[in-house]
């Protein structure tokens, strides 16, 4: 019987003119905006991870590419060369010819 006459006057109590009920919606609002920002947070946390390995990724990406570039560099040079010494060799074969 004690608990009947309770929540009557649980219901009618008040702080900063809120009752019951306010403060029940109110507490779970902020536990709610709470949550919210904790999500938020691992979410940006998890994306931070993402663009780290994303630039770990092209970090290594750039490192090969600029591998392949010296290489191709090193081919095109032996190539000048080679073009050029044909074309030695030419001069001369066409010099003893004439």
């Amino acid at each position: 019987m004690y608990l009947f006459t309770l929540i009557p006057i649980a219901a009618q109590w008040t702080g900063l003119g809120l009752t019951v009920g306010d403060w029940t919606a109110l507490v779970t609002l902020i536990g709610s905006v709470a949550f919210m920002i904790y999500k938020l947070g691992r979410i940006m946390a998890r994306l931070n991870d993402s663009i780290d390995e994303l630039n770990r990724q092209n970090a290594k990406r750039d490192a090969s590419l600029d591998e392949l570039t010296e290489h191709v560099q090193r081919h095109d040079q032996q190539f000048i060369r080679d073009e050029e010494r044909i074309n030695q060799l030419f001069q001369l074969t066409s010099k003893k010819e004439s």
